[in-house]
């Protein structure tokens, strides 16, 4: 992947990120999960397991976007040093 790529992913990224949707849609699926872990008691471990790794997987994508977000930010800098 090229500075550029990696640069206009970035961007893309922190846009998805910061629509406004977006966020809503990351705290409205987290809050329901959370929820029905909480009341999950009676319920099998399985299923408890299974809404954790819900949880998970929301959170390593939130993570991986933020993390193009970074790279991108670091690829414009180097970039931004090499044309000085």
């Amino acid at each position: 992947m090229t500075t550029e790529d990696r640069i206009i992913r970035g961007k893309s990224a922190e846009q998805f990120l910061s629509n406004p949707l977006m966020d809503d849609a990351f705290t409205s699926i987290e809050a329901e999960i959370v929820n029905d872990w909480k009341q999950s008691g009676g319920l099998p471990t399985a299923d408890r397991e299974a809404m954790f790794l819900k949880l998970s997987v929301l959170s390593e994508v939130k993570a991986k976007l933020e993390s193009f977000i970074n790279d991108g930010k670091i690829s414009q800098n180097r970039l931004n040093m090499k044309t000085l």
